[in-house]
């Protein structure tokens, strides 16, 4: 016998348990259309996120330091997601995951980004609940 929980179930179990997750996820993403790509697929998740648009950004909200992950989406970021790397690896703390996700991965850039400060390198198409997950484990 399958269970099935209503959508208002789901609601209120994402809801309780945000309080139990620390800090929130940073999703950059230089393109407005890759924003809106995340945005759209985030809805509902039951982690805490935010989503920025440069490097810039992201140092603002690594100054806060209730940052638990950067996710770079190196396709809609100049240079690769690069230089959000360097300041990720600069600005946060030693053990923050550093993920980068791109959907043609070539060795030149995977060996970049990890020379940059990747913890992570995921190649598209990803699943958020796989990511979250990835990044849960991190």
């Amino acid at each position: 016998m399958a269970v099935t929980l209503s959508a208002e179930e789901l609601a209120a179990i994402r809801d309780a348990t945000r309080a139990w997750t620390w800090g929130v996820t940073v999703f950059v993403a230089a393109m407005p259309s890759a924003r809106q790509r995340w945005a759209q697929s985030l809805v509902g998740c039951a982690m805490d996120y935010a989503i920025v648009g440069n490097a810039h950004e992201l140092a603002a909200l690594l100054a806060g330091g209730d940052v638990r992950a950067v996710v770079i989406d190196a396709d809609a970021c100049p240079s690769g997601g690069l230089p959000e790397l360097t300041v990720a690896r600069a600005r946060g703390p030693l053990d923050l995951p550093r993920v980068v996700i791109a959907s043609a991965p070539t060795r030149r850039h995977v060996v970049s980004c990890v020379a940059a400060g990747a913890t992570d390198y995921v190649a598209k198409p990803v699943e958020v609940e796989a990511l979250f997950d990835r990044l849960a484990r991190a």
